[in-house]
């Protein structure tokens, strides 16, 4: 998981489970504070009615109140209201049961009704077995004297149902301040991807184009926080790995130059000693003599390599652009190639697609790119397969040129650094068929292009051969 996606689901699970846990001690709160209003609101009525039950002067007065005020409070959780006598004898009873037996005149058997006769004052009694009930009771006084007692049951269940809608309430916050979360921690996430993952990304941009050789990349240092510290600090390491690498080009640049005039004066002098021109040689040591050639000229190659990349690196290799013809240079660069393709048992095709004529390019250096590319591509390609050359356009600015090999194929973690100077690949390596070569010709390759404002890249997978494509610049006669 990428980490801006780590983090908007970090930031919604702490965001919504927040807000969820808001949400749930604030209607835990009121569900108790509703429930203690209901409680409040039935020991008042009860207490008023033992009151007045009292102050009745009539048993028939007394059953009234008593049915007055079951009606009134929570009638539907009922389940009886009664009036015990000072001697334990249910004197009036009101049930909203159906099939109530009439219980006036026997003893108050219920638990709840003992309980209450040994209470002197107001009591709440809870039974908590199958059939949940909650009981208030009341002594019935005149004058200080306890004449009856009070008592008031109800159905727990029934008692909580008219609070039912808070606990529905509870259930769609919950859904809003999950949405409402979800919708914080996106917000948030996308403020946080913006003023701290975006810049971790331009590092890691840069990270990879250093890696990839282009060491004067920098990055804005706009910041005084810690991403601008590192962003400064970034900063200075690849200036110093431009001065580095600018002192390792200065020394190589320098050596090649001084190897470059004594190697050509000594394969100078041997090419003398094998024309004969210092006496006859023995088989020996002309075989000897024609290897030290061939070792010298591919020596003389590399010095030849080096220089130009220093060259073009420093601006030095001025290009000469004029319109130069897709067919012919596409040809001219099958025929160089040619007589090593048919030694290698390669064989080579070209594409051109319809009413592509002309590049702008410097002529020599387009000859370079595509010389270079179609070596690489028929050192890695199998006797029996096939190299092929093509050129199309892109749009209306610019004509893509590609050299694709039915090849051993490049590992794809391996194709960003494939441009690099001294760059090869191990992989393939030991599998290239003649001299494998100094590293250089792809970086040479990508010098000449970008001079010409092109980009060069390749496309490839192990065992699928390979595609090198670069593009230039259309001249307007092909416009």
């Amino acid at each position: 998981m990428r980490l801006p996606l780590k983090l908007a689901a970090g930031l919604t699970v702490v965001v919504t489970g927040t807000l969820i846990l808001f949400v749930e001690l604030g209607h835990r709160a009121f569900h108790r504070e509703a429930v203690a209003r209901q409680e409040a609101s039935l020991i008042s009525a009860w207490e008023n009615a033992a009151r007045a039950t009292g102050e009745a002067g009539s048993p028939e007065r007394r059953v009234a109140i008593l049915r007055a005020v079951s009606e009134l409070c929570e009638p539907q959780a009922l389940e009886e209201s009664v009036l015990v006598d000072g001697e334990g004898r249910i004197a009036a009873r009101v049930s909203f049961t159906p099939g109530g037996a009439d219980y006036i005149g026997t003893t108050a058997s219920r638990p709840y009704h003992i309980a209450a006769l040994r209470s002197a004052g107001t009591l709440r009694q809870d039974d908590v077995g199958p059939r949940r009930q909650r009981a208030y009771s009341f002594p019935v006084s005149l004058a200080g004297r306890r004449l009856a007692t009070l008592v008031a049951a109800y159905r727990a269940d029934d008692l909580e149902r008219p609070l039912a809608w808070i606990a529905d309430l509870t259930r769609r916050r919950r859904l809003l301040a999950a949405l409402l979360g979800f919708g914080v921690a996106l917000l948030a996430s996308a403020a946080l991807s913006a003023s701290l993952l975006r810049p971790l990304d331009r590092l890691v941009e840069a990270a990879r184009r250093v890696r990839e050789g282009e060491l004067r990349h920098r990055l804005p240092e706009a910041s005084d926080d810690e991403l601008g510290v590192l962003s400064r600090e970034f900063n200075r390491m690849t200036e110093r790995l431009v001065e580095l690498d600018e002192l390792k080009d200065k020394f190589v640049a320098q050596v090649t130059h001084d190897l470059r005039s004594p190697l050509h004066g000594m394969l100078g002098q041997a090419d003398v000693v094998l024309g004969g021109y210092e006496g006859p040689l023995t088989p020996k040591q002309e075989e000897a003599l024609r290897s030290l050639v061939r070792s010298g000229k591919d020596l003389a190659g590399l010095i030849d390599d080096i220089l130009e990349v220093a060259r073009l690196e420093a601006g030095k290799a001025p290009l000469e652009r004029a319109p130069v013809g897709v067919e012919e240079a596409l040809e001219d660069a099958v025929s160089a190639v040619k007589g090593e393709a048919e030694r290698l048992g390669v064989s080579l095709a070209v594409h051109i697609q319809p009413g592509l004529s002309f590049v702008s390019a410097d002529s020599t250096s387009l000859r370079r790119i595509l010389g270079n590319l179609l070596s690489n591509a028929l050192k890695f390609t199998p006797a029996g397969g096939q190299v092929s050359l093509s050129a199309r356009r892109d749009g209306a600015r610019e004509a893509v040129f590609s050299v694709a090999d039915s090849g051993v194929g490049i590992p794809e973690n391996r194709l960003s650094s494939l441009f690099a100077k001294f760059s090869q690949v191990p992989e393939t390596r030991g599998r290239a068929r003649g001299h494998a070569g100094s590293g250089l010709g792809l970086a040479i390759c990508r010098e000449l292009v970008e001079a010409h404002g092109g980009r060069i890249w390749a496309e490839s997978k192990p065992g699928e051969g390979a595609r090198f494509s670069f593009t230039l610049p259309l001249s307007a006669h092909s416009k």
